[in-house]
């Protein structure tokens, strides 16, 4: 639960843009009055906030408690999801929407005014979650629902919820699947799907190309390598294990950092009859983490070239940023040149929900279903010969 009211500067560039641009006032409070419409519990609920949200400045208010609140959980794990959904809910929604950077393969900077913003709260968020204000025993205790068990240090000696967010794993319960045609899953993640690349280096999603090069940077040498190859798309929640490991042994060519928008996607989905808005009986959120987001977001690149250890072509893990904090940390130790072997750790996220993509040059059968949960290690796809199905 959220315990006070705090004030911080992004809330005053908010505040202060809200009142120096009247349309862009019209159009939140108007995207926040039909988000009340939605009838979504957490509006109400006195024990997600102290308060209902039941004006628009108690929804602003929101926003300013989330800058300096010590994350916590409750029995169904979905305090923290809740959170995150209610910050992006109303953002989401038309009219104010229209004030984001599109998601669309032509934004380019210089981004909106909103869009960077929300940036800068994100990282105001991250920067309060690096202090030991943001984890007490109380707090840390809550996160028993995430099956720490698994967690070799619980409750461990985290002093700030990052470095709780990023715990590391007991390596024997994350086996790693063995066979050199074997590739697993980079991540403790849900399966969104996978998309044919064409012969353009581009993925059709939802009647939109995306460019590869764009996901991988303008100036990666490796962007034109992967037509003719997949997309393969997953969603961490934020109860996941959040560290990322490689889904093949090879050789790293390349690995960055590439700055990105901060996006969630959040929308209402309808209650057990079917209705929503002022009809249903109770709306619930639903994030449904469509592809696409993933290219103009904070992202990390590995390339990976398995020559040598297979000889299947380059292989590109995406590990990518979304809301709260929209960080891809890299390890030190993956370098350019360097080997990785197969579930070698290579990055890991902070606060929030999170996605990773991998990209495969060729020769390539996905094996993992869409909408199943996967876990490190587990195969996700197999290689190949070429000319075989």
């Amino acid at each position: 639960m959220i315990q006070n009211t705090v004030s911080n500067d992004v809330m005053g560039e908010l505040r202060d843009y809200l009142k120096a641009h009247p349309d862009f006032e019209k159009a939140f409070k108007e995207a926040f009055e039909l988000a009340r419409t939605y009838n979504i519990p957490q509006f109400e609920d006195p024990k997600f906030v102290p308060y209902k949200i039941e004006t628009f400045e108690n929804y602003l208010r929101f926003y300013g408690d989330m800058l300096k609140w010590a994350p916590s959980e409750t029995s169904d794990g979905k305090n923290v999801y809740y959170h995150l959904c209610m910050f992006y809910f109303v953002i989401d929604l038309d009219p104010v929407k229209r004030y984001q950077t599109p998601i669309d393969p032509t934004s380019k900077k210089p981004w909106t005014w909103l869009s960077d913003w929300l940036i800068s709260y994100a990282k105001a968020v991250g920067k309060f979650l690096d202090t030991e204000e943001s984890l007490n025993a109380e707090t840390l205790k809550s996160f028993n629902v995430y099956g720490m068990d698994q967690y070799p240090h619980f409750p461990g000696t985290w002093k700030t919820f990052n470095q709780f967010f990023a715990r590391y794993i007991d390596p024997r319960v994350r086996p790693i699947a063995q066979g050199p045609n074997v590739i697993v899953s980079p991540a403790d993640a849900t399966f969104g799907g996978s998309w044919p690349i064409d012969s353009k280096a581009e993925v059709i999603i939802k009647g939109l190309p995306w460019k590869i090069s764009e996901l991988l940077g303008d100036h990666s040498v490796y962007a034109n390598h992967f037509d003719g190859g997949y997309f393969a798309h997953s969603y961490l929640a934020p109860s996941d294990y959040h560290r990322q490991h490689t889904p093949v042994a090879g050789i790293v060519k390349e690995r960055k950092v590439i700055e990105g928008l901060c996006y969630l996607q959040v929308i209402a989905k309808p209650d057990e009859n079917g209705q929503m808005g002022l009809s249903a009986v109770r709306s619930e959120f639903n994030m449904p983490d469509d592809p696409g987001y993933q290219f103009i977001q904070a992202r990390g690149v590995v390339v990976i070239d398995t020559k040598g250890f297979g000889d299947f072509g380059l292989v590109a893990v995406c590990p990518i940023g979304m809301a709260q904090v929209s960080s891809v940390v890299l390890n030190d130790n993956i370098k350019e040149g360097h080997y990785v072997e197969k579930g070698q750790e290579i990055s890991h996220f902070q606060m929030g929900g999170s996605d990773i993509v991998v990209l495969f040059e060729n020769n390539v059968q996905i094996t993992a279903r869409k909408d199943v949960h996967y876990k490190v290690g587990e195969e996700i796809a197999k290689f190949i010969a070429p000319g075989r199905c």
